[in-house]
């Protein structure tokens, strides 16, 4: 999907509350969200990814929900030749 596009749905998702959210970027999500549920202890019944035409776009997505209240986990090493997917819950 497009940054616009990811945007648009993450918009839609969260609302006006970004700071009730979490937002990050993975190249495994389903690893990714067994992580927060079962390490972290976060509750992500309302988990939502899409797949991101980059990883250079992922990370702008994130940064941008990130400056405008989403809270984020610390990164991790991803490599540019993977499909990218940026999750919120």
């Amino acid at each position: 999907m497009t940054q616009q596009q990811i945007i648009s749905a993450i918009t839609s998702t969260a609302g006006i509350h970004l700071s009730l959210w979490q937002i990050g970027i993975t190249q495994d999500p389903s690893e990714r969200k067994a992580h927060w549920r079962d390490t972290e202890h976060q509750d992500v019944r309302y988990w939502t990814e899409w797949p991101a035409d980059s990883l250079a776009d992922a990370r702008d997505i994130e940064a941008l929900f990130k400056s405008d209240g989403m809270k984020s986990g610390v990164g991790g090493d991803l490599s540019p030749s993977k499909p990218t997917y940026v999750y919120v819950f």
